[in-house]
């Protein structure tokens, strides 16, 4: 059992009401230890970088270069400019698109302990293909770690480079060996890894889409991608070599589908091969070096009936493996005609935001349980509830920069102030990420942790999303905007936030001690909107944990009979002290905008 840790969470018409979600999930379809998981996304490149010596190349980054470039110093400004980089004519968003951290798979390993200590249950991984860019949604192959993430740079890569479709001659490189030994390492530690990746669609520099470009009409792979058009070698001159590519970008070329909308038979064989490998790295079924689950991108690029046929392939594997889609239908009887698991919904997501960050023009809470309760009612029939909720990823702002821009849009006399200047939150707007992140980590659904969130990073849309990791071990320099705005003389703290990482931690235990909070039925108990208290409750079976909010910037005073038979004794999370209630009342005090956590005794 983790150790106990103390944290001061700081985070109206009065309206008892009766709203439940009954289950968070239906049937046996999500395996026991994806039950209400945690989950931590990993954006490897920028997670953390152990092994220098196979960090990406000037000739990794570019097809070709004359001037100078190098690796980003870790703790360096974001916003500052290095030498090479000032040579360069090039927008700043150019320049980013250039950078690279050097985050590896060795760091992911080196720091498995401390996903440990964080409480997460499950390593979600982006690609970590062979891929020319920084997110590896652009894959070079899907049969191998990308050669800067493992520790045999220059050797993996000529073995990735023998490319081909069959799994017979696919040899292991130092990268795939090293992502093997993590997840084996992981299992021992009760950690589950999830990996992202894509079907539809691979990088202008895949294996195959190479071969094609090369040979034309005479590559074997003519008929893995959708051709519109072939070069005429009596033109040299000009090239009339056209094909599909996902959103018309040419550097991500369509695979081809059938009339059905299935990929083409050698496609599917190798889709499916891929699936193989990675489920079974090493080839030996007494090793635990399989990951346990798939997050896939643009699954409606391919027809119901072949993901219905790879999500029995993923199970047949490993029958408690769970797959997750971006499909973002609210009906979860439409997603689970796909055979997924769970679907990476953004409304959840966004609801949840609007109802914590916009509190200019709020949303009454009575209207925010209402929008719940509508959306419990058309995921199955009220039945379900297991999307995943993520407030921070890859495709938008971090949650603290949403929350920070929201607050300073408008001063007080309705002027502009500095809402788009991506400066650090200040400890108000930290008030209210404490207290959106609150109800994340104890609403229904399994939260998903961006990388960074419980350190205290910041940053507005993509690419300032993707800043290297804050390590508490590292010396950052300030963070300063001059190079953008040339007014905004703020300079802001770059570190580790220890205290955000601790609420996080304290969270995370309190679920894992609590299968109320995992799979426990979900009842709103009290709102009142004149005062900003929102009460909430988990239960299963005996365990109750019951949540208190204050959306208030005023101290409130919060009275409630939670209905026991008995005056029991509650434990406050996050305190060593026992809470008595007051003749079967809970009576308690809360600071503005804050939370408190009961749980019922056993």
């Amino acid at each position: 059992m983790r150790a106990k840790i103390a944290v001061l969470l700081y985070c109206s018409t009065v309206l008892a009401l009766s709203v439940t979600i009954p289950r968070v999930y239906a049937g046996d379809s999500v395996p026991e230890w994806a039950r209400g998981a945690v989950w931590y996304q990993i954006l490897p490149e920028r997670f953390r970088n152990s092994n220098a010596f196979d960090d990406p190349t000037k000739d990794d980054v570019f097809d070709s270069r004359d001037g100078d470039w190098q690796i980003h110093p870790w703790a360096s400004d974001w916003y500052k400019l290095q030498v090479w980089e000032r040579e360069e004519k090039a927008s700043f968003a150019e320049l980013l698109a250039q950078r690279r951290y050097g985050g590896d798979l060795v760091g992911v390993m080196e720091k498995l302990p401390y996903l440990e200590a964080l409480g997460v249950d499950v390593v979600y991984l982006t690609p970590i293909f062979e891929a020319p860019s920084i997110t590896k949604y652009d894959a070079s192959t899907l049969h191998h770690v990308d050669n800067n993430f493992g520790v045999a740079r220059d050797e993996d890569r000529k073995i990735i480079e023998a490319g081909g479709d069959d799994p017979a001659k696919w040899e292991l490189t130092k990268g795939d060996e090293l992502f093997s030994e993590i997840l084996r390492d992981g299992h021992v530690a009760d950690l589950h890894f999830v990996i992202e990746v894509v079907f539809s669609y691979c990088g202008s520099e895949f294996w195959a889409f190479q071969d094609l470009k090369k040979k034309q009409k005479g590559s074997r792979y003519k008929d893995w991608f959708q051709v519109i058009s072939w070069d005429d070698p009596m033109t040299p001159d000009t090239v009339e070599f056209d094909y599909a590519a996902w959103q018309n970008d040419k550097n991500l070329p369509l695979f081809k589908t059938d009339d059905l909308g299935a990929p083409v038979q050698p496609v599917k064989e190798y889709i499916f091969n891929i699936t193989r490998r990675w489920m079974d790295v090493d080839g030996d079924p007494l090793t635990a070096d399989g990951v346990d689950g798939w997050s896939v991108r643009h699954v409606e690029g391919y027809s119901v009936s072949f993901w219905r046929e790879w999500n029995e392939l993923v199970r047949d594997l490993k029958a408690d493996a769970i797959t997750t889609s971006d499909l973002q239908s609210s009906s979860d009887q439409f997603i689970n005609r796909y055979g997924f698991t769970f679907s990476n919904r953004n409304e959840l997501a966004n609801l949840i935001t609007d109802f914590f960050v916009h509190r200019k023009n709020p949303v009454r809470i009575v209207d925010f349980v209402a929008k719940l309760d509508d959306l419990r009612q058309r995921l199955e029939g009220g039945e379900d509830f297991s999307s995943l909720v993520q407030l921070s990823n890859l495709d938008g702002p971090r949650i603290a920069s949403v929350i920070a821009k929201s607050k300073r849009a408008k001063s007080s006399n309705g002027h502009a102030h500095n809402g788009d200047h991506p400066v650090k939150p200040d400890s108000s707007e930290r008030k209210i990420q404490k207290l959106l992140t609150i109800f994340q980590l104890t609403c229904p659904g399994s939260p998903v942790i961006y990388y960074g969130d419980e350190s205290g990073m910041w940053g507005g849309d993509p690419p300032d999303n993707i800043k290297p990791m804050l390590w508490k071990e590292f010396l950052y320099e300030r963070e300063s905007y001059r190079a953008l705005y040339q007014n905004l003389e703020q300079t802001s703290d770059n570190r580790f936030e220890l205290g955000l990482f601790n609420m996080y931690r304290g969270l995370n235990e309190l679920r894992s001690e609590n299968p109320a909070l995992r799979i426990g039925e979900f009842r709103v108990q009290l709102t009142d909107d004149d005062k900003g208290i929102f009460v909430y409750s988990r239960r299963h079976k005996s365990n109750e944990v019951w949540v208190f909010m204050n959306l208030s910037d005023e101290e409130q005073h919060v009275e409630i009979n939670p209905g026991w038979k008995k005056n029991r004794k509650v434990i406050e999370a996050f305190s060593t002290k026992k809470y008595k209630l007051d003749k079967f009342d809970i009576k308690l005090t809360l600071e503005p905008i804050s939370a408190r956590v009961l749980v019922k005794e056993k």
